[in-house]
């Protein structure tokens, strides 16, 4: 999985990449020569004569006078300082790319997923688990960015570790040797950490997920929470998911934390084992000074190292997590022709048509219907009729198990949907609008909308006269799905919002089931306005609103049980419309 996503990002970002390893080289470079520099300041604190000098301090002694420069105490301190400095610059550098591939990783993660995620069936959402996908979209992409940040560090800090051991080893092997494996044999039990780091990773995967489906849904139910009294237990129901994450994270972050912190004092230990042989041996002073310093930079590094190893394993479930929904995503890949669109010239044919969702009875049986240009066809029935699966199949969000769908005699399946839709106004029962304002709204759905085209579609959705009342008029903020708004006036946004389109065809999907008696008649003479100018198709319910409809198609059970003119309909005593109007008492 690792192996996977480096082949991923640096596929994806190769000049990145490059240069992440060519300033982690110059880092490098610097912190070596920050290292050697302690030769020369200790030999020339300790006066050792000229057969005593460390090899390093030797060679300086001849550099510097060929560049006109003498070698003395304080020059060794410039040396040093200098190349320290060097070393904290190149930190910074090192850093700033580091965030900055970060950045590229995120964006290019998400944007990956979601446009997978755009381009599945809606099956995909409606049958998903939306806390874990708002969690992988939300927390554990960007957990993946942080440890794509640890992967670099990890290599970065090898490349460190490796020179800051060379050194030593070039001073002398056999105290190196010494402590290297004294370290391994001190640092044994710590590896055993990995399989239970890998184990607390996916658990507190999976309590993350919990959470933040049960957040999501608390959210979207705030109104019925409030007014069902049911705060306290809602919020303790949350309380309780946040108890039982908490259990798995406190030990998830205490290992993340706790393992790299152990490796402080068993490098310590392990330096002072080999500089303590070393005394007893009678090395140099230098030397030890040396060894001392390079053990002091690399127990640091050693601790990065194994820190940033013990994350990455643990957050290699995340970026499974990640790349299964999109496996997911493009297994049921919305299938797509390729002859654009250009509008609605005839009609649109259901022939045979029948659906079912995964594990459970046919929604829609054997479904013929006919859709006419410039024509208004309802399409009524009881809840759970399958009015607003027929719609969902003409959107192209599903795909029919059995039958056609044929526009202007061609099956749509040649048509690239994305031309197709571009071609609807879609007004759904909950509609959807944006926090932004109301103008914005209308961009979104057609960017290339002058103020004459949203003037004139705000007078034919009768939202005109409201919009001009309102202080801030067009640019007024709408909240969270137009909550500032009533739902009359949410659902004469979202018609005119639909009609600045300019669409083909016009679908109604119980466009006014929940509206009251004025705002269902704004809507109907708004519809009344469209009447043989567009395509209107209108799923309702609610039979009021479909008095003017050229047609009407009767559901029942996902069958046809009747069809005709309303006048037709309405006159016949036993019949399943007949009874829907007596329901209703119209």
């Amino acid at each position: 999985m690792l192996k996977k996503l480096l082949k991923e990002i640096i596929s994806s970002y190769p000049l990145q990449f490059i240069g992440l390893i060519l300033i982690v080289s110059t880092q490098a470079i610097f912190n070596t020569l920050s290292v050697i520099a302690v030769a020369p300041i200790t030999d020339f604190l300790t006066e050792s004569s000229s057969s005593e000098l460390n090899p390093v301090t030797k060679y300086l002694f001849k550099i510097f006078p060929s560049l006109g420069l003498d070698f003395n105490l304080l020059t060794a301190f410039i040396f040093f300082g200098l190349f320290n400095i060097l070393n904290g610059i190149s930190k910074i550098i090192l850093e700033y790319n580091l965030q900055r591939i970060k950045y590229d990783v995120l964006i290019h993660l998400l944007s990956d997923v979601l446009n997978k995620i755009f381009r599945a069936r809606f099956l995909f959402f409606s049958q998903g688990e939306m806390g874990t996908i708002l969690n992988s979209l939300n927390a554990e992409v960007h957990r993946i960015g942080e440890n794509f940040v640890n992967i670099a560090r990890f290599i970065a800090n090898l490349v460190q570790a490796s020179i800051f051991i060379f050194v030593p080893f070039f001073i002398d092997p056999r105290l190196s040797s010494i402590f290297v494996i004294v370290t391994a044999v001190l640092s044994l039990p710590l590896w055993f950490l990995n399989k239970i780091s890998n184990s607390l990773g996916l658990k507190n995967l999976e309590k993350s997920n919990k959470s933040a489906g049960v957040l999501l849904e608390l959210l979207n139910s705030s109104k019925i929470i409030v007014a069902n009294a049911r705060r306290k237990s809602s919020i303790e129901l949350y309380r309780k998911v946040l108890i039982d994450h908490a259990k798995v994270g406190k030990k998830f972050k205490t290992l993340l934390v706790g393992a790299p912190e152990l490796y402080g004092p068993i490098g310590i230990i392990s330096a002072l084992i080999a500089v303590y042989v070393g005394y007893l041996d009678g090395v140099s002073l230098t030397k030890i000074s040396i060894i001392l310093f390079s053990f002091t930079r690399l127990i640091p590094v050693i601790g990065l190292i194994i820190g940033n190893k013990t994350s990455i394993s643990i957050f290699l479930p995340s970026y499974k997590q990640i790349n299964d929904l999109r496996e997911k995503a493009e297994k049921i890949k919305e299938k797509s022709g390729d002859i654009i669109f250009n509008g609605l010239k005839d009609e649109i044919l259901f022939e045979n048509i029948s659906f079912k969702y995964p594990e459970r009875d046919y929604a829609l049986k054997n479904i013929n219907i006919k859709l006419e240009k410039g024509k208004m066809t309802a399409i009524v029935g009881g809840s759970g009729s399958g009015k607003t699966t027929i719609i969902d199949l003409l959107l192209g969000l599903y795909e029919q198990e059995n039958g056609t769908i044929n526009i202007d005699g061609h099956n749509m399946q040649i048509y690239n949907l994305e031309s197709f839709r571009n071609k609807i106004g879609y007004v759904p029962q909950d509609s959807q609008l944006f926090k932004s304002s109301i103008y914005e709204n209308f961009i979104w759905s057609n960017p290339d909308a002058s103020m004459n085209d949203i003037n004139r579609v705000c007078k034919m959705a009768n939202i005109d006269k409201f919009i001009e009342n309102l202080p801030e008029k067009l640019e007024t903020q709408l909240g969270d799905g137009g909550v500032r708004l009533s739902g009359g006036q949410r659902q004469r946004i979202s018609l005119a919002r639909a009609l600045i389109r300019n669409p083909d065809i016009l679908i109604l999907d119980e466009a006014t089931s929940s509206l009251d008696t004025r705002s269902e008649k704004l809507i109907q003479n708004s519809i009344e306005k469209l009447s043989g100018k567009i395509t209107i198709i209108c799923i309702s319910h609610r039979l009021s609103t479909i008095k003017n409809a050229d047609y009407v198609y009767v559901l029942n059970e996902g069958k046809i049980s009747e069809e005709g003119s309303y006048d037709v309909l309405i006159k016949m005593p036993d019949g399943i419309f007949t009874k829907m109007i007596k329901d209703q008492n119209l």
